[in-house]
C-alpha cells in the first residue's frame, strides 16, 4: 500500500497484479524496480527469518520500508541517469515515510 501511495499507482495487492504492469516495461519502469520481486520479497523474507530465528520484535512497518529503501539504494549502478533520478525520489520518499510520526485515526463505531 505505502508503495502505491508513494508511486502514485495502484499496483496491486498480488504477484499477477504486479507482473501485469511489467508488460509495458518502458513506460513502467522505476514502478517495476521498485514493485519488483526480488528487491520487496527480499525483505519481507529476511524480516520474517529476523523475526522468527533471531528473536526480532515486531516494531511495525518502519523496519521494512527502511530495508526496502537501502535495499533500491544498492540497487541504483545498475540503471541509466533518468531511471536513476526517479528511483531515488522513490528512495527519498520511503524514508520520509519511515521516519514519519505514526498517524492514529479514529473510526465512527457504525453499530
Amino acid at each position: 500500500m505505502i508503495v502505491s501511495v508513494i508511486l502514485e499507482w495502484n499496483i496491486g495487492k498480488d504477484f499477477e497484479s504486479v507482473a501485469n504492469l511489467w508488460i509495458a516495461n518502458k513506460r513502467h519502469s522505476v514502478m517495476n524496480v521498485v514493485s519488483s520481486a526480488v528487491p520487496v520479497l527480499c525483505t519481507i523474507w529476511k524480516l520474517r527469518n529476523d523475526l522468527c530465528f533471531q528473536g526480532t520484535i515486531w516494531l511495525g512497518m518502519k523496519p521494512v520500508i527502511v530495508s526496502l529503501g537501502r535495499m533500491l539504494r544498492r540497487w541504483l549502478a545498475k540503471f541509466k541517469l533518468e531511471i536513476k533520478e526517479k528511483l531515488e525520489v522513490v528512495i527519498q520518499q520511503l524514508v520520509s515515510r519511515a521516519n514519519a510520526m505514526p498517524q492514529i485515526k479514529w473510526r465512527q463505531d457504525t453499530s
